[in-house]
């Protein structure tokens, strides 16, 4: 075989070789840079759709559950005055409205939508309570909120805040699954690098073995 022939096949050998590595390298920083952006859009898909709900709805639960409902106990039993009670009432009301317009906003799974259709046919009995509330408070008409304790407050209030609860749960579920869906995935890239690296450097070593074969030859 004429020399310049073999240095020339040996070289060109060699050339692709390394374009081997290069493409190896080139394919493994695309399936990092593939799993990193799928990570991202993973969690801040979790963000926004889940953990933003997880607050929303821990909140407007603890608005009717926590602030009017302890406002009436309060009240009822001096340890709140009237007025104060009013602006309370006021502040609550307002952060329940707030939230729920960002609640509903929220990417909702239909059993998700499911439960906020629940949940809005029980604020509307609820908020009804609320009114009632707000008008003894300015009447300052203590047997009125002693009764409206005992025998309305519970049963207007209680429905929201258990479906609430179960609408967090039902989102902490999900993403949960949104997790789990997540590492299944970068569990399937992170072999795709594997099988990747492995190939390049078998054949690295098959065709490395040859070209120093013919070199050592001459």
């Amino acid at each position: 075989m004429n020399p310049l022939y073999r240095r020339v096949s040996i070289r060109t050998q060699l050339l692709a070789l390394f374009g081997l590595l290069l493409a190896a390298g080139a394919a493994v920083l695309a399936l990092d840079e593939i799993a990193l952006r799928r990570e991202m859009a993973t969690f801040d898909a979790l963000q926004r759709d889940s953990l933003t709900g997880l607050r929303l709805a821990k909140s407007i639960s603890d608005s009717y559950g926590l602030e009017i409902v302890d406002t009436t106990y309060r009240v009822r039993n001096y340890l709140m005055g009237w007025e104060q009670g009013i602006m309370t009432l006021d502040t609550a009301e307002s952060d329940i409205h707030h939230d729920w317009a960002e609640l509903i906003q929220t990417n909702l799974s239909p059993d998700q939508r499911e439960l906020i259709d629940e949940v809005a046919k029980a604020r509307v009995i609820a908020d009804q309570a609320t009114a009632k509330l707000r008008g003894i408070l300015k009447a300052q008409d203590m047997p009125a909120l002693g009764k409206f304790a005992d025998t309305e407050l519970y049963p207007a209030i209680d429905p929201v805040t258990i479906r609430l609860q179960f609408l967090a749960d039902v989102k902490m579920l999900d993403a949960e699954r949104s997790v789990s869906g997540h590492l299944q995935r970068a569990r399937a890239v992170g072999w795709w690098r594997v099988g990747i690296s492995l190939t390049a450097l078998l054949f690295v070593l098959v065709v490395g073995r040859g070209i120093l074969r013919n070199v050592y030859k001459g």
